[in-house]
Parts: structure tokens; sequence; C-alpha cells
């Protein structure tokens, strides 16, 4: 995701940084509020190594990643290997030369909001599940069904509380907060259904963005400092226990802002994007939870990474936009870098995409345009290979 500078300035006032309304207790303040359904037919520098003490939360994470040391992406499953052979845009696997391009046109929206971001799939307790994302500007966290009927605001999380990434450990989903005026950002914790909040400190991280969980109970999470526009930037660690760990710290400012985040199926490889440098970057994940720096990734994607998501088959799904322009597209790389194709969005921005619904063959991708008070549009694309949630 990437809050952008400009929308700064449609906020109204510039609030002072506080106690978030929900961190101060554990008790639950007011219910999930219902709404009417909203579908719609519509058409750097040297990293720091993580050197914490090793924490396993001893639970189940729906996020799909297995434990690191585990069989991984596709190799060691022969019907995920068959399923998801070559090209995941194509019904055989077969690549053209030239890439595939999938026409917008082929998108459903099924939701729109203002300014959407952080998707994630999550199991609420029903047979078909549900999505949540985060509608930014108007500060509130929001669950759909997967077709994207049955709306409820999960929460509002308060004025100066901009919702962004969604990460989904057992019953309880994760939401990173960055304040309007910057500083101060922290985690949400709260039940499936909304309640039971509870707030954690984002640690050294100033402007918690995008989120993601690791089977043992971590949450991975980057800060782009958009909204403070400061000169460091970074990517951290929250463990089961609230702790927050430094993973990395970029001092280049602008130019080292990281921003999507991404966990490969077995667990063993995190990938972060930096949007303004145009670069993947990856990083070992030990059976700790440490993460540590490996490579930049082989791909150079062609607009500012946004928001990454990666199917069974390690395939990257990365959403990128142009700061400044009304438009974006999705890139599809192998994991050795090889662009399978593209999806382009002509006038709108993605902001995140991710995998879900029964078979984890539907993608889920959000966008913002930033013209108007409904600008975000939330699109579903159905997809042969199944992505990791």
């Amino acid at each position: 995701m990437s809050f952008f500078r400009r929308r700064l300035a449609l906020f109204m006032t510039v609030l002072p940084v506080a106690c978030y309304a929900y961190a101060c207790s554990s008790d639950d303040p007011s219910p999930p509020l219902s709404e009417e359904d909203a579908g719609t037919d519509g058409g750097g520098t040297k990293d720091e190594e993580d050197s914490s003490s090793p924490v396993d939360s001893g639970g189940k994470i729906d996020s799909g990643n297995g434990d690191a040391g585990d069989a991984g992406d596709a190799g060691d499953d022969g019907g995920v290997v068959l399923e998801c052979l070559g090209n995941p845009l194509t019904a055989d696997g077969g690549s053209p030369d030239a890439g595939v391009v999938i026409p917008f046109a082929s998108l459903k929206a099924i939701a729109t909001g203002l300014f959407l971001d952080g998707p994630q799939f999550i199991d609420d307790g029903t047979d078909a599940g549900a999505i949540v994302y985060s509608e930014v500007t108007a500060q509130r966290i929001v669950r759909n069904g997967p077709d994207g009927g049955a709306r409820v605001v999960l929460r509002a999380t308060g004025e100066g509380n901009l919702p962004i990434g969604n990460a989904h450990v057992d019953n309880f989903i994760y939401t990173t907060l960055a304040r309007e005026t910057g500083g101060g950002g922290g985690i949400l914790r709260m039940l499936v259904d909304g309640g039971s909040p509870t707030g954690f400190d984002g640690g050294p991280a100033n402007s918690p963005n995008d989120a993601v969980a690791s089977s043992k109970g971590f949450i991975y999470f980057t800060d782009p400092n958009w909204q403070a526009g400061g000169p460091s930037t970074g990517v951290y660690r929250m463990a089961p226990d609230g702790g927050v760990t430094t993973i990395t710290t970029f001092n280049g400012g602008l130019a080292n802002r990281a921003d999507g985040i991404a966990l490969t199926k077995d667990g063993t490889t995190l990938y972060v994007g930096l949007f303004d440098q145009r670069t993947i970057r990856k990083y070992t994940v030990d059976a700790n939870g440490a993460a540590t720096y490996a490579a930049d990734f082989a791909f150079v994607p062609a607009n500012n990474p946004t928001g990454i998501a990666v199917d069974i088959a390690g395939n990257l799904w990365i959403a990128e936009n142009v700061d400044d322009a009304t438009e974006g597209l999705i890139e599809i790389v192998s994991p050795a870098g090889k662009k399978w194709g593209e999806i382009p969005f002509p006038d709108s921005k993605p902001t995140g995409i991710a995998f879900g619904g029964a078979d984890n063959k539907t993608a889920y991708i959000t966008t913002e345009r930033g013209i108007g008070n409904v600008d975000g549009t939330l699109y579903v694309l159905p997809t042969r290979c199944a992505g990791v949630r």
C-alpha cells in the first residue's frame, strides 16, 4: 500500500498523538456495525540482522504459510506441481513470448469504499469465509462475504488512526495503524467478528503499513513513513507477545520506502517491495522467525511496488502504481524472475492483493483513485493456481 503524501491534504484536522480509544483496554466498547450490502456489479543500506530470541505461539495460523523448514512452494507435492506448472495465467501453463495481458474487463467489482487496502481472506466460522480490508481514509476495517455481500464494519479505528494492512492469526485479525500526522503508529488486534480489541505499540516503527502473518504467530510489517516523510523507514516483526523487533532499517528516506510484503508458502522467504527503487528485496526466515537479507529479487517491476502476494508455486503477484498518476498494474512473475504477464488498471491504482475463496483460487484486489468520496474498489479474479494466505 502506498498512502501518498498528497492524500494528507484531504484530512480536515490535525490531531495530537494520543492513546487509541481501543488500546487502553482489552474490553470491547462497541460491537461491529452492520451496514447494507456494498456489493456491486460495476465494472540501501546494509540490513541489520534480527537477533531476537525465538518465540513460538504454539497456535495454528490461517496464513497458509508452513513452518520454516517444511516442504515448500511447489516442490514436494505432486498435485501442486501439476496444478501450477508453468504460467499461472494460461490454462495449460504455456507462456507466449510477449507474455499474457489479462484485460481489466476480466475483473469483477464486488465492493466500493474510501481508499481500499490490506485485503486478507479469513476463516470467520462460516463455510464460505470472508474477505477483510481497510477503508483507509474512512478509518474503518470492513468484512464482506466472498462475493462482496454481507458487509459489516468490524471496527472504526477512531479519528487520526489510519487502518492499512491486515493479517490473520487463529481467530484474530491484526491491522496496522498509521497516524494521520505521522508517529505513534501501532497494531490493532481483534477477533474476526470485531470484538475484544487490543492495541499494541509499533515499537520503533513510525507508520506501520502492509503486514503478513507467519505460521509461528509473527506479524511482519513494513513502515514506509508515508505520513511523517522522515529519513528512516524499515521492516519489522511483531512477536505473539506484542514485542517488536527491527529486521532492517533504510536511511535513504524517500529512496528506500518499504511497502508491500509477503511470505512464501513454506514461510522461509520474505519479500519486501521498495516503492521508489522499484525493487523487490528477499529475506531468509529461519525456524525461529528471524529474517535476514538474502538478495534483491531478479525481476525489476515496471512501476512502484505497493502490494505483493505469492501463490503456491512461488509466483509473485505484484501490485504496482505510479505516484501522482491514476493508473497501475499487477505483474505476475515466476520465482526465478520471469514475467508471466500483467493486469492493467487504466483508471485506478491497485494497492493490495490477496488470495482466498473456498480453494484459494480467487485473487482479491483493492484499489484507490484519489478522485472522489467513493474512490476505492474491491475486485475479484479467478485464478488457475491457488494462492498463499
